[in-house]
């Protein structure tokens, strides 16, 4: 789904859409929404450091690596427990 709306925005069309979880790539922007669970993903070294309280899924250590075997588990483990209940950041 594309749009020009903003990241809170997007998010709430998402939901509208039928979309039941959210990965955000963008963790310096802390959006939640209370119907669409969001799922925050970095791989910044410094935005972990900085605002690890907010971050979902740390990709730190995959992207330095180059690594892309982790990358889905890691993702897909996060997804699994966010839809068994977890709450998100």
């Amino acid at each position: 789904m594309d749009s020009s709306s903003a990241a809170a925005e997007m998010v709430t069309l998402c939901a509208a859409a039928g979309s039941v979880v959210h990965y955000f790539p963008r963790p310096g922007q802390r959006h939640r929404n209370p119907i669409l669970p969001v799922i925050k993903l970095s791989g910044n070294p410094l935005t972990v450091a900085t605002m690890s309280e907010h971050i979902d899924v740390d990709l730190t250590a995959c992207c330095a690596s180059r690594s892309t075997s982790t990358r889905p588990r890691q993702g897909m483990q996060v997804l699994e427990h966010t839809i068994n209940g977890r709450f998100t950041r």
